[in-house]
Order: structure tokens, then sequence, then C-alpha cells
């Protein structure tokens, strides 16, 4: 008991912080009691009818409502309490049993490994395909060679060249080209890559038919040409 100016003041412990969620507005000796609504939420779900709970009842909707000092708290519903919850409702004040949690896994349907139930990617997603950068139907998100690789069919794909394959789709370098290999023959031809037996000696001579020394034969222009006239 205190004494104020000959008049008694009884002490009443209690929270005295307006703040917090059991604030006692009668107390006058605070007891370190005071808790903020978390904290009065979390009580009240361990043990709804304990000393914590002071007050309780229904609202409209007979949903049950818990109360701190009279206090009611905020969204007396049912919901699913547990925070770690991807369905959490911070409003909840009874659990309702539906608590849905991350499933880590493939939730990609297109994959080897799919899981259904999965709710977040952590990256083990496996897609079976073509992993051949050198094949035609290369699949650069697989993950997982198959035997689904299909090739280009290789060979000599120039009609004029000797070796010439109607079914090649890409050409490997092996054509072969026939004729003359000697560049110092007279038919000489410079794509050639296989001789073909062809070759025929240059003929030095005069190549112009006008002149008096023209010769017929001639392959190489000799720079001899003789032409009638006044000199």
């Amino acid at each position: 008991t205190h004494y104020t100016a000959g008049a008694c003041t009884f002490i009443i412990e209690g929270c005295t912080n307006s703040t917090a969620y059991n604030y006692n507005p009668s107390a006058n000796l605070d007891d370190s009691s005071c808790v903020d609504e978390p904290t009065a939420r979390r009580r009240l779900l361990d043990d709804p009818l304990g000393a914590f709970a002071k007050a309780g009842g229904s609202d409209e909707s007979s949903t049950p409502v818990l109360a701190v000092h009279g206090r009611l708290l905020a969204g007396s519903g049912t919901g699913c309490t547990l925070p770690q919850a991807l369905n959490y409702d911070s409003t909840a004040v009874s659990d309702s049993g539906n608590c849905i949690f991350a499933v880590s896994g493939c939730p990609l349907s297109d994959a080897e490994n799919y899981n259904e139930l999965a709710t977040s990617d952590d990256g083990s997603c496996i897609f079976a395909g073509c992993t051949d950068v050198g094949a035609l139907n290369y699949a650069s998100n697989a993950t997982l060679l198959d035997d689904t690789c299909t090739y280009a069919l290789k060979g000599c794909a120039d009609p004029a060249a000797a070796n010439y394959n109607s079914w090649a789709e890409e050409s490997d370098g092996s054509c072969i080209y026939a004729g003359c290999v000697d560049p110092a023959a007279a038919n000489y031809e410079s794509n050639a890559t296989e001789s073909d037996l062809s070759c025929a000696a240059a003929v030095s001579g005069c190549m112009d038919t006008s002149a008096s020394n023209y010769l017929a034969p001639a392959t190489v222009d000799d720079g001899t040409c003789r032409f009638a006239g006044c000199l």
C-alpha cells in the first residue's frame, strides 16, 4: 500500500505499456507481462481456454472469438496458422488444418522427372533430347542425351563431279573432278583434282589468222606473227 497525501493508493500489477496487446489501463505497477499481438495469438492458439484468455464469445457469424483482457484479436476466424506454410493466414486464431507447404522439385510438365506436387523449382528438371551440336535436331535445352539425334548425309553434292552422290545433303569435300592437271598443258583445267590423261602438249606459234605465218595447231602465241605489206 502506498500513502499519497494521507490517502491509500493500492498497487495493481499488470502491463502498463499502452502499445502492448495486453495493456491494462488499471495497472500502476508493470509486472513485465506485456506481449505483442503475435505472441498473444500464439498463446491463445496453444491454450485457448487458459489463463491468458480473459474473455470469449462469438461474432455474428458464430466464428470463435478470442480476446486478451476483453480485447478481441483481429480476424478471429480459422485458417492456416503456421508461418512457414504457403497459405499462412496471419489473421486466423484457430488452425483449419489445411496448411500447404512448399515442395521442392521439378514443376515443369515436359521434364522427364516432372513432380506434380512440386511448388518450387529446385533446378533438377531433366529434359531428354539430342545434345550433339553437330546434329540436325540439336536441342539446346536438352540435359539428357537420347537416341534421337539425326545427321546430314555427307558426300559429294556437286552434280558436275565425277563421284556425285544424289543422296548427299552436305558436301564433305570428297568431290572428284577429272581433267588435265598439268599447268603446262594446253588444256590445263585449274579445277581438276584427278587426271583423265587428256593433257595436250602446248604448241607455240602465231595464233593470228590474218598473219602470213598463222599456225593453226598453235596453242600458245609466241609473238612471231608476220603480216604482209609495205614496211
